[in-house]
């Protein structure tokens, strides 16, 4: 903290002069910026409202994916070339908002996130696609759906407020397997406040990969037996962030941002840590694992444009 630092007396927030400063700033911005608002809203409107494709998910029975525009929907192409709406907003509240959803592999299984205004407490909903049936409802801010049968799967619960199952204070969170409506917490207990944890199983719905993170510079990977959340286990992390890519043989591979910040790739495998493919001078944004080739997602340093490279799993470069 600069004791310099001209603004310092902003931090106390239960100083009325803040508040006041804050309301002020806060008239004069809508003031600067009313003029050219009015002037664009109809036009800027017009353009947010075109149907706005996104968040595509392949499935055994076709791809699904989310329609932004004068409200929110989730599609369904099958592979025979038809098409229909899974859910709409509008059917689910006058100002309700999808946030997010997950399939099942075979696509006949949709859970979908919505909420009040876009808020951050809603409801995960788990419907069958072909009929429309309401398998199951969970109440409260989930994430990290990770489906183990129709209605069977594992979620991420955040804890706003007060504290997890296991004592430790908000905000926290906690993973929990769900079946048939019920359900019991497997992962997570004493990790501490302001951990966030999520999983997601490998590719071939093998293997658990989890992170948990620390704000967005510090994150651990835990691995294991996707039916065996007793048995996961942290396998890679530190003071830097890292990602969970997929698991190849005995080789779960990780995207790390340990050295320069630009992000390279590394196979962890019995406490081994064997560099894929090193740190370039463009930011590594993804990574993905397609027939045994990892397709990876580099950004040009000024954030321009990204461009894919391709690598076998032991790092020869085989085309971009």
């Amino acid at each position: 903290m600069n004791p310099n630092d001209p603004y310092l007396w902003l931090e106390d927030l239960s100083d009325k002069k803040v508040i006041e400063w804050a309301y002020e700033q806060d008239r004069i911005a809508r003031e600067y910026v009313r003029a050219p608002s009015e002037r664009l809203y109809e036009r800027l409107l017009k353009l947010y409202e075109e149907p706005f494709p996104y968040a595509f998910r392949v499935t055994r029975a076709g791809y699904i994916y989310m329609v932004r525009g004068r409200d929110y929907r989730l599609r369904i192409r099958y592979r025979d070339g038809e098409e229909r709406d899974i859910v709409s907003s509008e059917n689910l509240g006058s100002d309700a908002i999808i946030s997010w959803y997950a399939a099942r592999d075979e696509g006949d299984v949709i859970a979908y996130y919505h909420s009040s205004g876009g808020r951050d407490v809603g409801f995960l909903d788990v419907v069958d696609i072909e009929s429309g049936e309401l398998i199951d409802r969970i109440e409260g801010s989930v994430h990290g759906i990770v489906f183990l049968g129709r209605d069977r799967f594992y979620y991420s619960r955040f804890y706003r407020s007060g504290k997890c199952p296991d004592g430790v204070g908000a905000p926290c969170d906690r993973v929990f397997l769900r079946s048939s409506g019920k359900e019991e917490m497997v992962f997570g207990a004493g990790i501490p406040t302001s951990n966030f944890i999520l999983v997601k199983s490998s590719s071939d719905m093998g293997s658990a990969l989890i992170t948990i993170s620390y704000g967005w510079h510090r994150s651990r990977i835990y691995f294991g037996d996707l039916l065996r959340p007793e048995g996961w286990t942290e396998i890679y992390g530190g003071d830097f962030v890292s990602h969970p890519i997929d698991r190849v043989g005995d080789c779960v591979l990780i995207a790390t941002y340990d050295q320069g910040g630009m992000g390279r790739i590394v196979c962890v495998s019995s406490n081994h840590v064997e560099e894929i493919v090193g740190e370039r001078d463009e930011h590594l944004s993804s990574a993905a694992i397609l027939d045994n080739v990892i397709l990876a997602v580099y950004t040009d340093k000024d954030y321009c444009y990204s461009k894919i490279h391709y690598y076998s799993v032991k790092g020869d470069l085989l085309g971009r």
